[in-house]
């Protein structure tokens, strides 16, 4: 018999309760297709890298094989915090903040490759926000081929006026705002619901874990404004509603 509930229910299972969740919102207005919000957070492995190092010889026993969590990788949180686990790679509604979609990865993958996947299935017409490291020209060419509109913050060395002037349209300004705004719903993960560190072993139990999480974050937003209109915050209900 299967030790783990995970094991026993599949990782389909996980992820068909999560979507019914967000058709749910979706039923009940607390979704549209007006700005989602792409964004990545990390999770440590339940494993520990240093002694995996010690153990390991980089010529024949490569660190994977040490650890005790061979799926996890080392990722950088910036330049100079590296860290060793998984990301969970999110799209976000900015209506109220209820999860869409998410991927997991090894700490290693890149946020820019899983941009493709989260944007895949949205309707023509909808706002993308993300921070800069999603900002690329294969991106921007992805956004304007789905028909989408990319509010997608502009990297310091761009110099092209197209993206200059972009700068100054008041929805972009708006959407990189409330992006910042939603990246809380991250917070909220670590603080509360025990995101910051893996509860189990391996990728895809670790996602089992980010679906649960979003699962529940979603389930509380549904219950507080179920059979009423959510509050929206004013630039939402200025450029987005």
């Amino acid at each position: 018999m299967p030790s783990h509930a995970g094991e026993r229910l599949g990782e389909t299972r996980f992820r068909d309760i999560f979507n019914r969740m967000v058709a749910l919102a979706q039923e009940k207005g607390l979704t549209d297709e007006k700005l989602k919000v792409i964004d990545a957070t990390h999770v440590l492995a339940d494993a520990n890298r240093s002694k995996a190092q010690d153990r390991s010889d980089d010529a024949q026993k490569p660190l994977t094989q040490c650890s005790s969590d061979p799926d996890a990788r080392v990722g950088y949180k910036s330049k100079t915090k590296p860290f060793y686990g998984y990301k969970s790679h999110e799209r976000i509604d900015a209506r109220i903040g209820i999860i869409e979609d998410l991927v997991v990865t090894p700490g290693n993958v890149s946020d820019v490759d899983c941009f493709p996947a989260l944007v895949a299935k949205l309707t023509p017409g909808t706002a993308v926000t993300a921070d800069q490291i999603y900002e690329t020209d294969a991106h921007e060419y992805l956004c304007i081929r789905k028909k989408l509109i990319p509010h997608l913050a502009v990297k310091t060395n761009r110099k092209d006026p197209e993206r200059q002037a972009r700068k100054g349209d008041p929805a972009y300004q708006a959407a990189l705002y409330l992006r910042k705004l939603y990246e809380r719903t991250f917070g909220e993960a670590k603080e509360h619901h025990g995101m910051r560190r893996c509860r189990w072993r391996g990728r895809w139990k670790t996602e089992l874990q980010c679906l649960l999480t979003a699962t529940v974050q979603n389930i509380k937003r549904i219950v507080k404004y179920a059979g009423v209109s959510p509050p929206l915050h004013p630039l939402y209900a200025q450029y987005f509603s």
